[in-house]
Protein backbone atom coordinates (compact mmCIF):
# COMPACT_ATOMS: atom_id res chain seq x y z
CA UNK A 1 0.00 0.00 0.00
CA UNK A 2 3.22 2.20 0.96
CA UNK A 3 4.51 1.78 -2.68
CA UNK A 4 1.25 2.61 -4.18
CA UNK A 5 0.98 5.84 -2.79
CA UNK A 6 4.83 6.24 -3.36
CA UNK A 7 3.91 5.59 -7.03
CA UNK A 8 0.95 7.93 -7.47
CA UNK A 9 3.09 10.53 -5.73
CA UNK A 10 6.05 10.22 -7.82
CA UNK A 11 3.58 10.10 -10.86
CA UNK A 12 1.38 13.03 -10.09
CA UNK A 13 4.22 15.25 -9.73
CA UNK A 14 6.09 14.07 -13.15
CA UNK A 15 2.78 14.89 -14.89
CA UNK A 16 2.62 18.45 -13.04
CA UNK A 17 6.23 19.38 -13.60
CA UNK A 18 5.51 18.27 -17.69
CA UNK A 19 2.85 20.21 -17.47
CA UNK A 20 4.37 23.44 -15.99
CA UNK A 21 7.30 22.96 -18.37
CA UNK A 22 4.80 22.54 -21.70
CA UNK A 23 3.37 25.96 -20.86
CA UNK A 24 6.04 27.68 -22.97
CA UNK A 25 5.90 26.02 -25.76
CA UNK A 26 2.27 26.89 -26.84
CA UNK A 27 2.41 30.50 -28.52
CA UNK A 28 -0.17 33.29 -28.54
CA UNK A 29 -1.62 34.38 -31.74
CA UNK A 30 -0.08 37.95 -30.68
CA UNK A 31 3.31 36.10 -30.01
CA UNK A 32 3.03 34.42 -32.81
CA UNK A 33 2.81 37.01 -34.85
CA UNK A 34 5.91 38.42 -33.15
CA UNK A 35 8.03 36.02 -34.16
CA UNK A 36 6.73 35.62 -37.52
CA UNK A 37 7.38 39.21 -38.42
CA UNK A 38 10.96 39.24 -36.96
CA UNK A 39 11.78 35.67 -38.75
CA UNK A 40 10.08 37.15 -42.58
CA UNK A 41 12.50 40.22 -42.07
CA UNK A 42 15.38 38.59 -41.36
CA UNK A 43 17.71 38.72 -44.34
CA UNK A 44 20.29 35.76 -43.15
CA UNK A 45 17.00 33.56 -43.24
CA UNK A 46 15.99 34.52 -46.45
CA UNK A 47 19.01 34.00 -48.37
CA UNK A 48 19.32 30.36 -46.39
CA UNK A 49 15.92 29.03 -47.19
CA UNK A 50 13.95 31.88 -48.77
CA UNK A 51 10.22 32.68 -47.73
CA UNK A 52 9.84 30.00 -44.86
CA UNK A 53 6.57 28.42 -44.85
CA UNK A 54 6.13 27.52 -40.83
CA UNK A 55 8.20 26.80 -37.34
CA UNK A 56 7.62 24.91 -35.23
CA UNK A 57 8.88 25.59 -31.07
CA UNK A 58 11.17 23.04 -30.18
CA UNK A 59 12.32 24.39 -27.24
CA UNK A 60 11.03 27.13 -24.84
CA UNK A 61 13.12 28.64 -21.44
CA UNK A 62 11.35 31.69 -19.30
CA UNK A 63 13.76 33.56 -17.06
CA UNK A 64 12.10 35.90 -14.31
CA UNK A 65 14.36 37.95 -14.19
CA UNK A 66 16.45 39.79 -11.46
CA UNK A 67 16.53 43.42 -10.19
CA UNK A 68 19.79 44.21 -12.59
CA UNK A 69 18.02 42.23 -15.83
CA UNK A 70 14.90 41.95 -17.88
CA UNK A 71 12.53 38.63 -17.61
CA UNK A 72 12.64 37.60 -21.21
CA UNK A 73 11.39 34.29 -23.08
CA UNK A 74 14.25 32.42 -25.34
CA UNK A 75 12.48 29.51 -28.06
CA UNK A 76 14.38 27.65 -30.04
CA UNK A 77 12.69 27.00 -33.50
CA UNK A 78 12.57 25.20 -36.33
CA UNK A 79 11.88 26.79 -39.86
CA UNK A 80 11.11 25.13 -42.33
CA UNK A 81 10.87 25.95 -46.15
CA UNK A 82 9.87 22.62 -47.81
CA UNK A 83 12.53 19.88 -47.30
CA UNK A 84 14.92 22.91 -46.49
CA UNK A 85 15.34 24.14 -42.97
CA UNK A 86 16.96 26.31 -40.29
CA UNK A 87 17.67 26.28 -36.20
CA UNK A 88 16.61 29.60 -35.17
CA UNK A 89 16.61 30.86 -31.55
CA UNK A 90 14.78 33.62 -30.68
CA UNK A 91 14.28 35.91 -27.18
CA UNK A 92 11.22 37.87 -26.33
CA UNK A 93 12.35 40.76 -23.91
CA UNK A 94 9.60 42.23 -21.73
CA UNK A 95 7.53 38.86 -21.97
CA UNK A 96 3.45 39.54 -20.50
CA UNK A 97 3.82 43.17 -21.37
CA UNK A 98 2.70 45.69 -24.25
CA UNK A 99 6.26 46.26 -25.53
CA UNK A 100 7.46 42.66 -26.45
CA UNK A 101 10.57 42.94 -28.56
CA UNK A 102 11.79 39.65 -30.73
CA UNK A 103 15.50 39.55 -31.10
CA UNK A 104 17.09 37.17 -33.21
CA UNK A 105 20.15 35.86 -31.35
CA UNK A 106 21.79 32.86 -33.72
CA UNK A 107 20.71 30.34 -36.95
CA UNK A 108 21.85 27.37 -37.69
CA UNK A 109 21.56 25.65 -40.77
Amino acid sequence: MKKFIGYSFFVGALVAIGIYFSGGMNLSDERRNLIEAALSNNVEIRNSIGAFEKFEVKKATKYSGSPNEQPYMKYTLHVKNGEEGVWVRVIINNPNSDEEVVSIIGIEK
